[in-house]
């Protein structure tokens, strides 16, 4: 099959939508296919020169420069780009994978092109349908608009839906969006050894006696946090031996963060350790006793599903996702509810035996959650358009 993907952003952008488009891309090239990721040229959301063209593990790569100044007046992420036009309209493809529900060009262009082209069109949207994206009103406003507008319309449209949670396939099967598949995202298993946890912990200072939360994401506004580091002192009234790891890169918030923990006290049982490796990463979740998502709304939380591949019990929000695997393997709080927060991890500290079990359970939820299952299932429903097609 000769397959397109696109979005505003590839490699080397590195997020939640960048990674499974490139373990998916790369599993398919993998089993024979041709596929190729239509990009715009930035890097971090300013426009960049990367190769317009290069090959990435079997990946063909091209990115479109475009008008940056636009993206200012109407959405930072929308990336209009002509030359994307006329090279959507001239390839050769079976089918066309656009990637996210954000108001983009990516998006909006691709998908009337392959409809009118009468090339199946496959939409991985990605999205919270509850979610409040924006802090802004008028974005928040656009937003809510094209999401429960146009977007609603773009994906009826679509020859096939694949979504990340339960939540999502509801809101489609509420909205008469037809032929929708959930598909979890894979996990990436690095293996680790005793002797790397333990350098892990010699690196950062962490006795046996320690009891570890863990929390791992960008250091940005809606993460969360602040109202997680608020919750510190709460916890630490009982649990005198406890630290929070933080582990991600700045996103303009961390000297916010410091400041809290500074204010309340518990600055010595915060640290943030930044960006790290796969190993250190592992060691982290290896170390913890509790992960902790504080997000204002994440859509399918990749922590989510590492935590639980490394047995972790979790705590989240209400508003973090996917809620079918964290009920029985976790808490959820209501956001900026620092004191529900604290209870709910005391409540994890205290019962050991609980915490087992649903750490147990979720990896039972989560065992076979690999990119190979994943693109696999993808396949499966490439592979059913085509037949479809082709009898019709």
């Amino acid at each position: 099959m000769r397959i397109i993907f696109v979005f505003p952003y590839f490699l080397p952008n590195v997020g939640g939508t960048e990674l499974p488009m490139f373990f998916y891309a790369r599993e398919l090239v993998k089993r024979g296919h041709h596929v190729t990721v239509y990009a715009a040229n930035a890097l971090r959301g300013k426009p960049a020169t990367l190769p317009a063209i290069e090959v990435i593990e079997g990946i063909n790569v091209e990115r479109f420069n475009y008008f940056s100044s636009l993206n200012v007046s109407i959405n930072r992420n929308f990336f209009f780009a002509p030359s994307l036009v006329p090279k959507l309209l001239s390839a050769k493809a079976d089918i066309v994978m656009v990637f996210s529900l954000l108001p983009s060009f990516f998006l909006i262009v691709p998908c009337f092109i392959a409809k009118f082209r009468r090339i199946l069109l496959v939409l991985y949207p990605q999205f919270n349908p509850y979610r409040s994206l924006f802090r802004n009103f008028l974005i928040r406003l656009f937003d809510t608009f094209f999401i429960r507008k146009l977007g609603i319309s773009l994906l009826r449209m679509a020859d096939h839906v694949v979504v990340l949670t339960k939540a999502e396939a509801d809101f489609c099967k509420n909205h008469s969006i037809k032929n929708v598949a959930v598909v979890y995202e894979g996990i990436t298993r690095t293996k680790v050894s005793k002797i790397d946890i333990l350098r892990f912990k010699e690196k950062y200072g962490i006795k046996n006696s320690t009891k570890i939360l863990l929390a791992v994401g960008r250091i940005q506004d809606y993460k969360g946090f602040d109202f997680l580091i608020k919750s510190m002192p709460i916890v630490l009234r009982l649990f005198k031996n406890t630290k929070l790891l933080i582990i991600g890169r700045d996103w303009g918030y961390l000297s916010k963060c410091k400041e809290i923990a500074i204010q309340l006290k518990c600055d010595k049982n915060v640290e943030f350790l930044g960006s790290v490796d796969d190993l250190e990463l592992n060691c982290a979740y290896e170390s913890a006793d509790i992960v902790v998502v504080p997000s204002a709304f994440e859509i399918q939380s990749r922590v989510v599903l590492e935590a639980l591949f490394h047995k972790k019990p979790l705590v989240t929000t209400t508003s973090v996702g996917p809620h079918e695997l964290i009920l029985r393997s976790g808490f959820q709080v209501t956001y900026g509810d620092a004191g529900a927060l604290a209870r709910a991890i005391i409540n994890l500290l205290k019962n050991t035996d609980i915490a087992k079990r649903m750490g147990t359970d979720g990896y039972d939820q989560v065992k076979d959650f690999t990119w190979e299952n994943g693109a696999h299932k993808i396949e499966e429903i490439f592979g059913t358009l085509m037949r479809n097609q082709h009898e019709t």
